[in-house]
Parts: structure tokens; sequence; C-alpha cells
């Protein structure tokens, strides 16, 4: 269950189905597969419906329906965490044990960031009724009985929706609290390491508008990015030391062989195995 108890937002078909569960309105809502893996993503949950798998919840276009699965939307979410894989899964188990959050969970949850982005699940995310959630909207969350949940998420100057969602009654107040601290601080670790990978690539360049600053997780929206680089490949080094050496024997074999384009793709692939 979702339901809009109030939204701040243009004029559109969201106020129209404020007070509405919005499990009970699948027929009104318009079917937009394009916005499934689009930055303004503010939740996705499954459905009970045969024609569609998700029902999502847009910053811009409001609530819609797609035939992905929440699953596989998370899927390919994370795999912009490819290169970060290492270091993702390092802070999480720190932050895990730092919070001692074995006394509730059994291992560290599972948690998507990316730059100020990030989302997490309202419980185990191999679970049907799995809810995500995107952590850099969230601004106030509130347990106001077993199993159900408000929430409050802010996308911008006086923009937000206020949420009633129906949660798994094992999500208590304590459990919730613990989820949302590790997963806004997991994700203000990993800030230093998409730096470094992307260079001078600026945070958040994936939203519109940045998160607004009072929202529960305070991810910094301007980052230090000074003169810094992604760390040095020595494969792409050598190769590169090499080159002139590699060009003339290739070029006994093809006379007319671009070797720029090669050299190019060849940084690109060693680029793209440097973390394998």
């Amino acid at each position: 269950m979702i339901r809009i108890i109030a939204a701040n937002v243009p004029r559109g078909r969201q106020l129209e189905l404020v007070g509405h569960d919005l499990d009970d309105q699948l027929a009104r809502l318009p079917v937009r597969e394009e916005l499934a893996l689009a930055p303004s993503l503010v939740l996705m949950m499954p459905t009970q419906n045969d024609d569609f798998a998700t029902l999502g919840l847009d910053a811009e276009v409001g609530p819609y329906l797609t035939k992905r699965h929440d699953r596989t939307i998370a899927r390919r979410l994370r795999q912009n965490l490819w290169p970060f894989r290492e270091p993702l899964k390092a802070e999480s188990q720190a932050v895990f044990d730092e919070l001692e959050m074995q006394v509730r969970f059994r291992a560290p949850p599972r948690l998507i960031p990316y730059f100020q982005q990030f989302y997490f699940p309202l419980g185990g995310a191999a679970h049907r009724d799995a809810i995500w959630l995107a952590g850099h909207y969230l601004s106030d969350f509130t347990l106001v009985a077993p199993g159900r949940l408000r929430v409050v998420m802010r996308m911008g100057k006086q923009r937000e929706y206020r949420l009633e969602l129906e949660v798994s009654k094992r999500l208590d107040a304590g459990r919730l609290g613990l989820l949302a601290t590790y997963a806004a601080e997991v994700t203000r670790r990993m800030q230093p390491y998409h730096q470094r990978y992307h260079a001078r690539q600026m945070a958040g360049v994936m939203l519109g508008e940045a998160p607004p600053r009072g929202n529960y997780a305070k991810i910094p929206v301007e980052a230090e990015w000074g003169e810094a680089r992604p760390p040095e490949n020595v494969i792409v080094e050598a190769l590169l030391a090499h080159w002139p050496e590699v060009t003339t024997v290739m070029s006994e074999h093809a006379e007319q062989l671009n070797q720029f384009l090669l050299q190019e793709d060849f940084i690109a692939i060693f680029d793209e195995n440097r973390y394998a």
C-alpha cells in the first residue's frame, strides 16, 4: 500500500490521487517504462497486477507503472557500482560493525549509493513486498503503527510528497532508524571513491536539482575536486610507454592501420578491466 497524504508539486495527475491508495488506482496511472531508471526515482514497489510488475513514484511525473520488476530495476541501478564493489563491500561492513547492526540484521543490508543518490529497501531486498526508497529525497519518517510508515520525500524547493506506506510489521522504529543511518553513512563514505574515479565530474551531475540540504542524510552538495584524477592504471601507463614499438610491429602487418583509434581502443579495454 502507498497512499499519498499530501503533495506539494505542480498540478497534475498526482494531485488527483491524494488520499487514495495507489494500489487501488492502478488503472488511472500512466505506463512510463523510460522512468524506471531515471535519477528522479522517489520510490518503487512491486504490484499484484498481472500486467505491470512495479509501481514507481517519480519526482517530476508522479506515480506510474512499469513492466520491469523491482529486482531488475535495482540490479540495473547497481551496475553503476561495479568499479566500486570492493570499497563498497568494505565500507558497508565497517559501518555495519560500528553501528553494531548484527543485533538486528544478519548481514549488511543492500544499498545502492552513487554520488548523492542512494536507494535502500525497507526490508530484505529479496522479499516480494520490498519497497525501495530514494534516501537522498527522504526528509523525515515516522512509524505511526506496526506495519504503517509515514515518510516525507523532499525533492527540491517547495516540492515534496507526504506518503503512508504499508511495510513489514518486523520493521520497528529501532530497526528503521538503524537502516536509514547505515544507508546515509555508507553513502557519505563512498563519496571520495566516486570523486577519485570520476576525477573532475561534479557530484550529483545526474540530478537536475540537488536535494535540499535539510534532508536527513546531509550528503554534501559540493565536492572538493581540486586537481583530482582517476587512480593510475599501471597497465595503461606501461602500454603507452611502449606504444611506438607496438605500432611499429603492427604497421608491418597492416599498412592502413589507424594508430590513434587503435590506441584509444586499447586504453578503453584496459580501463574497463581495471577493477576486474
